[in-house]
């Protein structure tokens, strides 16, 4: 009678443990802590004060995390397929985590640490503008102000943060989010080339002058074409009611930046320095996967009430029409 009492108290107790882990939360956990681990660092990197300070925090450790994060969604896809057929999904095989969460979890932190990397840079701006950071006499402060200064996003950055973000199954809100990564990419872009570029040049209005003894910081990378097909194909997969409008935006800012670039760089005679010193943007043409994505997007677009699709075959057409005209104007100006 023992041995049997002590049978069913094993059972009972091990019936109590703990679920296992499923890979893809094992591989989460790590993430998150690598993540937490880059943030600690960054931030006794941007406040450290004196010579003490060894950290050697670089871009390419937040991109080797932002990587893996942007490609954490074929993990638990790939676990999704492999239960395909039996009594258990990717959600349930391991104790009931829902896994399939996880995916809009890791694009949250890749998101996070884009956004770190972006107050890092309008720090640093500002301190330059204002005549900030490089006016020391302190050697090692120096050093770090330098160290802080190359510590903001490429495009690289943005791009992984956007296919996370396309790839999260977080719903309609992906579209407004991606619509907001790529206003606040341009955003910066626009007051670099208003304040540091006009400020070389002697055109710019005192408040984004720069000192003479500062270096301008670095100039956040414009969009490139990657960046733009990013966010029209997470527009796309949102399947929010608005998608064929927000990719329509979407695809309207990439043109009018464009303009934008090439009016503010032509007939302008330049000086050596300048051309040393000035950063030139450009804007970037659409290409066959812009315009997929866009009739994409548009092709998903329905109206909430009626269930109508908003966006008409001719609103389609229009955009393609578009694309021809202005690639047509591109090539008659080489």
């Amino acid at each position: 009678q023992n041995n049997n009492d002590d049978d069913y108290d094993i059972r009972r107790a091990s019936s109590r443990r703990p679920p296992p882990l499923s890979p893809a939360r094992i591989e989460y956990d790590e993430l998150l802590r690598q993540s937490r681990d880059l943030l600690d660092k960054f931030s006794s990197h941007d406040n450290a004060t004196t010579s003490t300070t060894t950290t050697t925090l670089q871009l390419m450790d937040f991109d080797r995390v932002m990587t893996r994060l942007s490609r954490f969604h074929s993990t638990v896809d790939g676990a999704n397929g492999s239960t395909e057929g039996t009594d258990m999904s990717a959600s349930t095989a391991y104790g009931g985590y829902p896994d399939t969460s996880l995916k809009a979890e890791a694009s949250d932190l890749c998101t996070t640490l884009l956004r770190a990397l972006e107050d890092n840079y309008d720090r640093n701006h500002a301190a330059v503008r204002t005549g900030g950071g490089d006016d020391t006499d302190n050697t090692s402060m120096h050093h770090h102000h330098h160290r802080a200064r190359r510590l903001v996003p490429n495009a690289a950055s943005y791009n992984l943060a956007l296919h996370a973000l396309a790839r999260s199954d977080k719903g309609g809100d992906v579209a407004s989010e991606a619509v907001g990564v790529l206003t606040r990419m341009l955003d910066r872009c626009r007051r670099y080339r208003d304040a540091v570029n006009d400020d070389v040049r002697g055109d710019g209005d005192e408040v984004g002058r720069t000192t003479s003894s500062a270096m301008p910081p670095p100039p956040p990378s414009e969009p490139t074409i990657i960046t733009y097909n990013s966010v029209l194909h997470a527009i796309a997969r949102s399947g929010a009611d608005d998608a064929g409008h927000l990719a329509e935006g979407a695809y309207a800012e990439m043109e009018r930046w464009r303009e934008e670039c090439a009016t503010h760089n032509g007939g302008r005679e330049e000086s050596n320095d300048e051309r040393r010193r000035v950063h030139r943007y450009r804007g970037v043409l659409p290409n066959a996967r812009t315009l997929a994505c866009v009739i994409d997007a548009g092709a998903a677009d329905s109206d909430a009430a009626g269930g109508k699709r908003s966006f008409a075959a001719e609103r389609a057409q229009a955009v393609l029409d578009s694309a021809v005209e202005g690639r047509r104007a591109y090539v008659a100006s080489r």
